[in-house]
């Protein structure tokens, strides 16, 4: 006698394991069917991490001899996060969904995917994917701003992933996204878009922004090669209007090209930004992680740059350092104004800096030299200029001094064509000097000294004097 060996059997609330280390499918309602050497699973439905499963099949189309193999297809349609969850949960998360990690997403989307298991060797598993997505709200990196209304589709494979068509809302513009797994260089994913000086407030939250107006466009690089995300954006900023004095004043024609790169280390505790503008500028942030948030150490400024690598300060604290031809401190001065109620434990600021001119005060001073220290309390400063030679500090409290230790100092020429200053008494610190050897319109009037004060609006002198070989004069 012959015949055909067939059981079929009708389930829900089924559960299957189909392969070690990937996510199992719970809650399934369908029909189990032996025939022959052959098994086939239809699930009218079930879900994944939580997302609903349709036209669920799993299969096997021989249950003899060492080529076995487990077939599965099936569509899901589910939260975003679960997306997420089922790629961080499989082995995907070894061929690039490792860069899904730190990732969030808000909305939903459809999973449409197939797997082919060699059941001899896991190691060989076929995987196709595909994900679908609209209308969404994505974190790509915990610092960064959410991506609105992303959508676009993602295809994977088992050895990674590539991203087709990505379109969203980022920084106040449009923003097309493309990339995915590169053999050998983990995962690399390329933005292009365009920004607002406005939306950008949230990465560059400083009271110059102020000063700063239009659009720009701009290309963004994230990399990530085990489980760090380099990450680097570039922008010539042309769009870009800024009112700040030279060298930072322009025009929205003129290109200023911004280059930033944030390269991780030490598993992510700690990281490096690297800035260059242009050829005006280099700055470069050592940062640690305090909870949540990445605090900067130490960071250094070098105005002019060589090619020679950036030198960071030896302790906590910023550096600025370098030199530029000329530096008019008057037109800058209300953008750099002290806070005598700064905090009290804010890192230092060290300066070593060389100018052609530096305007101050509506004086000229030429090749300067300055070595200078800051701290909520105040500055200290070592001053060499063909006018002037010494030391000079400032203290904010009790009230505002200049203290001034001159070996020589030459009064200043005005300088040509500036407005004179409308600044009263009152608006200027009080004042104690000594110069050794000084110099008004061309006459040495040998060693002086003044000490004076405000009081309200006047200025009371409370000690001048001057020695010389001809005479000397003490009031």
């Amino acid at each position: 006698a012959s015949g055909q060996f067939q059981v079929s059997a009708r389930f829900d609330k089924g559960v299957l394991e189909y392969a070690k280390d990937w996510p199992r499918i719970d809650n399934i309602v369908g029909e189990l069917t032996f025939e022959r050497d052959r098994m086939e699973i239809v699930g009218r439905s079930g879900s994944i991490l939580g997302a609903q499963l349709s036209n669920v099949r799993v299969s096997m189309p021989t249950l003899r001899g060492p080529e076995r193999h487990v077939l599965v297809s099936g569509q899901a349609d589910g939260p975003n996060a679960e997306f997420l969850r089922f790629l961080q949960a499989s082995p995907l998360r070894e061929t690039g969904a490792g860069f899904t990690g730190g990732m969030k997403a808000d909305g939903r989307g459809k999973l449409r995917l197939k797997l082919d298991l060699p059941l001899a060797e896991l190691a060989k598993t076929r995987v196709s994917g595909e994900y679908e997505f609209a209308a969404n709200s994505v974190t790509v990196l915990p610092w960064l701003p959410s991506v609105a209304a992303a959508s676009g589709r993602v295809t994977f494979g088992e050895t990674g992933f590539t991203l087709h068509d990505v379109r969203g809302r980022f920084l106040g513009g449009g923003l097309g996204v493309s990339g995915g797994t590169r053999a050998g260089r983990g995962v690399e994913i390329l933005a292009r878009g365009d920004a607002s000086v406005e939306a950008a407030q949230t990465l560059f939250d400083h009271p110059l922004r102020e000063h700063l107006s239009g659009t720009f466009g701009y290309f963004v690089t994230v990399r990530t090669q085990d489980g760090a995300a380099r990450v680097t954006f570039e922008s010539p900023l042309r769009g870009v209007e800024s009112s700040l004095p030279a060298p930072l004043a322009k025009s929205a024609a003129d290109s200023l090209p911004l280059r930033v790169e944030v390269n991780p280390t030490a598993g992510g505790e700690r990281d490096r930004v690297s800035i260059s503008l242009g050829v005006l500028a280099r700055a470069e942030l050592q940062r640690r992680r305090q909870g949540e948030n990445m605090e900067t150490q130490r960071t250094a400024v070098w105005l002019n740059p060589g090619k020679e690598p950036i030198r960071l300060p030896e302790r906590p604290g910023t550096l600025v350092y370098g030199s530029l031809e000329d530096f008019d401190f008057d037109r800058w001065s209300p953008f750099l104004g002290g806070n005598a109620d700064a905090n009290p434990e804010a890192p230092p600021v060290s300066l070593e800096l060389k100018f052609g001119s530096l305007e101050t005060f509506g004086k000229r001073l030429s090749n300067v030299a300055l070595r200078a220290s800051a701290e909520p309390a105040g500055w200290s400063a070592n001053l060499d200029a063909d006018e002037l030679a010494g030391d000079v500090s400032y203290r904010a409290r009790p009230q505002p001094r200049v203290i001034a230790r001159l070996s020589r100092f030459t009064v200043p020429a005005e300088v040509a064509g500036k407005p004179k200053s409308e600044a009263r008494p009152s608006d200027y610190p009080a004042i104690d000097l000594v110069a050794e050897e000084f110099t008004f319109r061309g006459k040495p009037l040998g060693r002086v000294e003044l000490v004076a004060s405000r009081a309200g609006d006047e200025w009371r002198i409370e000690r001048a004097a001057m020695v010389n070989p001809d005479a000397s004069l003490t009031g």
